[in-house]
């Protein structure tokens, strides 16, 4: 974007270097995607620079937030355990404002206890080693801490299927219900639940579903 827009006002590389004051090497690293962390401070005086619209501004300040954030990258040492593109939603969820889903099935990650998460993955894949499984395990608990972010909301609707299966059997699910409870106390977390007498409605057409607000 920084480059369209560079182009779009008719100027050089050289000329958009001189007005972050950093060197040709270094903007056409930024406008390849080379160099992935572009300060805010740049942005705005690129910006400027370019005479972009307030709305392409905001945009792309609000893409370098989000990339910032999700730079955490928490989750790498545990890549090699990941489903595919697992990271890259990871990625998103830190970089979020807020998290929409709507369940038929099973709890939400960011809503299971250890033993249902574990539970999970010896359903889904049997074949995996114990210490395959605690991995899973331990990155779905980590997840977990983006809860304790205020600025951070979740809000699930839970189809009545979700409480009534004894997924892990009836100890873990009376404990994941008890988690859903607590965390249904919290000011940034919202859980409702769908009985299964209500009129219906879409949800049972669409299938389970989620959105990641982004920070813009």
């Amino acid at each position: 974007m920084l480059a369209q827009y560079r182009k779009r006002a008719g100027l050089t590389v050289y000329a958009a270097a001189q007005v972050v004051e950093t060197s040709i090497q270094t903007m056409g690293r930024v406008e390849d995607g080379v160099k992935s962390k572009v300060p805010q401070l740049w942005i705005n005086a690129l910006s400027n620079a370019y005479q972009v619209t307030g709305n392409e501004r905001r945009v792309m300040i609000g893409l370098a937030q989000e990339l910032a954030s999700a730079q955490k990258n928490w989750w790498r040492p545990y890549a090699d355990g990941l489903k595919s593109g697992f990271d890259y939603y990871i990625g998103l969820e830190e970089a979020a404002r807020k998290l929409e889903v709507w369940k038929m099935a099973v709890v939400p990650g960011l809503l299971q206890t250890a033993e249902y998460r574990r539970a999970v993955e010896w359903i889904e894949a049997p074949n995996l080693l114990p210490e395959q499984v605690e991995r899973r395990v331990e990155v779905a608990m980590l997840r977990q801490e983006r809860l304790k972010d205020s600025a951070f909301g979740v809000d699930a609707v839970l189809s009545e299927m979700v409480l009534r299966d004894q997924l892990g059997g009836r100890g873990v699910m009376a404990d994941q219900l008890r988690r859903l409870a607590e965390l249904a106390q919290r000011p940034n977390v919202s859980i409702r639940v769908v009985p299964f007498d209500a009129p219906a409605h879409l949800g049972s057409l669409v299938g389970s579903s989620s959105w990641n607000a982004s920070t813009r």
